[in-house]
């Protein structure tokens, strides 16, 4: 079976058009961060799915990561979940951060990530970068 000269045209233009759509196709664009107070976000203030930059105390534990608004804090801490934090970022964390409670140590930390309903049906943040910020 032969194709005409005009079909053949015609198929590489549809390919081509096809190429270029796909690649002209706006990249996934990174969430925008609202900056927010910690204690609104422990007080259960932010709405879930809200993508949210927020600073407080963190430390890594054997039951995984929690925040609080500070050291000393009364309140009780919401988990991080930390599962989309680049890995070296995490064992650096679990160095500089590690503790088994949040009175004995941890560090001043700033996370963003999406507010979301965690495994122990308390709102918590889906980290998607944590920094830990020296304290002066």
């Amino acid at each position: 079976m032969m194709i005409s000269k005009s079909q053949f045209v015609f198929g590489v233009l549809v390919f081509l058009v096809t190429s270029w759509s796909f690649a002209l196709k706006p990249k996934a664009q990174s969430p925008t961060y609202r900056p927010v107070e910690s204690a609104d976000l422990l007080g259960g203030y932010i709405p879930n799915g809200e993508w949210v930059e927020t600073t407080g105390h963190a430390w890594f534990s054997d039951k995984g990561m929690f925040f609080n608004f500070n050291r000393p804090s009364a309140r009780v801490p919401i988990r991080v979940d930390v599962a989309n934090v680049d890995p070296e970022n995490i064992r650096r964390l679990k160095s500089e951060c590690g503790s088994p409670d949040q009175f004995s140590g941890g560090c001043w930390v700033r996370i963003r990530g999406q507010t979301a309903m965690l495994g122990d049906h308390r709102q918590g943040i889906l980290a998607r970068d944590v920094e830990v910020i020296p304290r002066q």
